[in-house]
């Protein structure tokens, strides 16, 4: 699970100017799941 997530951040921060505020949604709402 970490590893694929690790994975998943790698590949997003190559996009972060561009999607950079949808990286963030995603992963509060993805912490904000877990937490629950």
């Amino acid at each position: 699970m970490d590893q694929l997530f690790s994975r998943s951040v790698t590949i997003l921060s190559r996009h972060q100017s561009i999607l950079q505020p949808t990286i963030e949604q995603c992963l509060e709402e993805r912490f904000h799941s877990r937490s629950l």
